[in-house]
């Protein structure tokens, strides 16, 4: 146990994703599923190009409803994921704390899914602007 600044914190080791993914002999995630309180951006940020594409399908819980400054970031992620060949389809409209992520390029969806996806998207829109 380390104590820093009247707070205690245990270190742990880590491992990175795509380290543990080699280290394992997994060479395509069908489902990543993130919900790290808050670390999530700092993962797949960091993931490239080459990893990103061995990954069908990413459900991610982001904190920008906590940590306001992480709007930023997922910005970042949604654009890089996008220039990968994910669709976004965000659960919530104020906040991405329920965010999917899919790989086009993996999962080919047809016209009539991807229409589907845009319905959902406005109509999580509209619940969202006439609750709030």
């Amino acid at each position: 146990m380390i104590a820093e600044n009247n707070q205690s914190f245990i270190e742990v080791p880590a491992i990175s994703l795509p380290d543990f993914a080699y280290h394992n002999n997994i060479n395509f995630i069908d489902l990543l599923k993130l919900d790290i309180e808050g670390s999530e951006t700092d993962v797949l940020l960091s993931l490239n190009s080459a990893f990103i594409s061995k990954i069908g399908q990413i459900t991610v819980e982001f904190h920008d409803f906590i940590i306001e400054n992480q709007k930023i970031e997922i910005k970042q992620i949604i654009s890089k994921l996008k220039s990968n060949g994910f669709v976004m389809i965000r659960a919530s409209y104020k906040d991405y704390s329920d965010t999917l992520f899919i790989n086009s390029k993996k999962n080919k969806l047809s016209f009539n899914q991807l229409i589907l996806i845009k319905i959902v998207q406005f109509l999580t829109a509209i619940k969202s602007y006439k609750y709030n």
